[in-house]
């Protein structure tokens, strides 16, 4: 009779994982937060222009000190203003930027195959794309030369930068792109949604099942009456919804806001969509709002959704699983250096690498599972 091998039981790997600093990882919350979720009709039209679709694919967002941004914007460089006087660079690879500006001008004549600046009319042609990207949220200002990538540098001082890499798909031709912001650009506000936006990717939530709180009244206790607090003492609660058997007011609680109800019965009616800082259940309520952008934005930021990351499954017979004793060894099905993903619901919405971010334990996304 021959016998199994005996499988190779080793501890986890903490010392062999991928070391992120604690920037990056608020470089890659910045930019995802603030990079357009949808090109707008004039992103298609440039498209038409180059004879076909473009695509970029976000590959890596990192972090990097201001005094690396010239180093980090070799390339055609486009400098883009944003309100509160602050600014951002997309730089395109020099090859692929020369062919997308002679594309857009529709030069079919090759190209020798020296590297050259490119000319006025290269230059208007790859801020006339960057703007078309861009839409509304920002404003070209020109291709940055090495004096203005200097003036840059200094203006952010020792600071950070959060950088975004991209790669860039064309009929044109393929190459890299670059997002270069301040990481001040992190104090500023939220770049606008639309609400079809922020709705089109709620099917991530599908498997998420959130409770919610269903309150009656709120009201203030002292810190001594709560601690004196015994049996048959009352409680007075000046604002009330509910009054008596057929119901009344209510709120359906999810984080710091919530939706104003009403309570017919055992039947709950959503009146009012969902809002932060929402006061007691027996607040006016104004049926005929409708839903907007803000609301469902403040309502995603609230949602607590748990976030499960998988090394692998398991698939055993039942015996398999009652004979299971402690120093029983299986298959993870997965080596430990290999990728994880991350789960809603059981349902699998992205995949990614695990990392250590200053002694704790993250993952980096490398792929999302629409």
């Amino acid at each position: 009779m021959t016998l199994p091998a005996k499988k190779r039981v080793r501890p986890f790997p903490l010392a062999e994982l991928p070391r992120v600093a604690r920037a990056q990882v608020e470089a890659a919350r910045l930019l995802m937060a603030r990079l357009p979720l949808d090109a707008g009709a004039e992103w298609q039209a440039a498209c038409r222009a180059l004879g076909g679709e473009v695509t970029l694919t976000v590959t890596e967002v990192y972090a990097l000190p201001a005094r690396e941004l010239t180093m980090q914007a070799r390339g055609a460089a486009v400098k883009l203003t944003l309100p509160g006087q602050r600014w951002a660079l997309v730089v395109v690879e020099s090859a692929l930027a020369g062919k997308l500006a002679r594309a857009a001008l529709g030069i079919e004549e090759p190209e020798l195959g020296a590297p050259r600046p490119l000319t006025l009319a290269e230059e208007g042609a790859l801020e006339f794309l960057v703007a078309a990207l861009a839409g509304e949220t920002a404003q070209v200002a020109g291709v940055a030369g090495e004096g203005a990538l200097a003036s840059l540098a200094i203006s952010v001082a020792d600071g950070w930068l959060a950088a975004a890499q991209a790669r860039v798909t064309s009929p044109a031709g393929d190459g890299w792109a670059r997002l270069i912001v301040p990481d001040a650009l992190r104090l500023g506000a939220p770049a606008p949604r639309t609400l079809e936006a922020i709705l089109a990717r709620a099917g991530r939530l599908d498997d998420a099942h959130v409770p919610l709180r269903l309150e009656v009244g709120r009201t203030a206790v002292a810190r001594d009456d709560l601690s004196g607090l015994a049996a048959g003492d009352v409680i007075l609660f000046e604002r009330f919804g509910v009054r008596d058997a057929r119901g009344g007011p209510v709120t359906l609680r999810l984080g710091r806001g919530g939706f104003a109800a009403r309570l017919d019965g055992d039947a709950l009616a959503i009146v009012q969509q969902y809002r932060l800082n929402l006061g007691a259940p027996n607040m006016d309520f104004d049926p005929s709002q409708k839903p907007d952008a803000a609301s469902a934005d403040q309502l995603l930021r609230e949602l607590p959704v748990e976030v499960v990351c998988e090394l692998g499954r398991v698939t055993i017979s039942g015996r398999e699983l009652i004979e299971l004793r402690p120093g029983a060894v299986i298959p993870a099905g997965r080596p430990l250096s290999g990728p994880v993903d991350l789960t809603v619901g059981g349902r699998v919405v992205a995949r990614g690498e695990l990392v250590d971010v200053e002694g704790e334990i993250g993952v980096r996304i490398v792929q999302i599972c629409e």
